[in-house]
């Protein structure tokens, strides 16, 4: 991988374009051409990096430093980026990596694939759950809306008290209620003790047990006739 940057081979020097290949350390050349004839200084060794910024010409301008026992090599650039490229692939140790997307190198880390086997386990699927429940609420608006239009407001004071004084209705409506409040009670007792036991299991299958009864009992009621609203 071959890069164009203004370098300064020492702190002293004039700025010059250079050709600079990185990978396993850091190829510095006139050109492209010097770089294949061999004509090159290789920076091998543990290198210290830091980028400072400077105003030049009223540009703020990059300059990344690079220091070593023999060199102090500058190259500069009018952003951030490629000079901490240059210290990413400066530092790579497999060819494999080579030409991952330029957005990971500002954070100087390996981004993996969410599809790799390592990650499956990893990843939310809140979002299909949240758009579900989403679907199902502008579903049922939409269905409020057209009753409205149709019906007008039913819910009224004076239809609750209606309602509530059928016989059928009234008693219906109360048993209802008395098996939400046995539930709350319930689950809240089952709270408090699985929190001081170890039997997870049996708690568990209480909690299970609790709701089915609050979601069966009303449908029992009317199914068998035991206590049926009046339509």
């Amino acid at each position: 991988m071959f890069n164009e940057f203004d370098t300064k081979l020492t702190p002293e020097s004039n700025w010059e374009l250079k050709y600079i290949h990185i990978f396993k350390g850091i190829y510095i050349a006139p050109s492209e051409n010097d770089y294949k004839k061999g004509n090159k200084i290789h920076l091998k060794e543990e290198n210290e990096f830091s980028i400072e910024e400077k105003a030049q010409d009223d540009v703020q301008i990059y300059i990344l430093n690079i220091k070593s026992s023999k060199y102090h090599i500058q190259i500069r650039s009018n952003d951030r980026i490629p000079l901490e490229y240059v210290i990413f692939h400066a530092n790579l140790k497999d060819e494999k990596d080579i030409g991952r997307p330029l957005t990971f190198y500002p954070h100087l880390s390996n981004v993996e694939s969410p599809l790799e086997e390592k990650r499956l386990d990893e990843n939310n699927y809140r979002g299909f759950i949240n758009l579900i429940i989403i679907a199902l609420i502008l579903s049922h608006l939409r269905l409020m809306w057209e009753n409205y239009v149709k019906y007008g407001i039913l819910l009224t004071p004076r239809n609750i008290v209606k309602f509530l004084l059928e016989n059928d209705n009234l008693i219906f409506v109360s048993a209802c209620i008395l098996i939400g409040v046995f539930s709350i009670i319930t689950s809240f007792i089952l709270v408090k003790a699985s929190s001081k036991s170890k039997y997870d299991f049996i708690f568990n299958t209480l909690h299970t047990l609790n709701l089915t009864f609050l979601l069966c009992a009303p449908l029992g009621f009317h199914r068998y006739n035991i206590i049926n609203p009046r339509k």
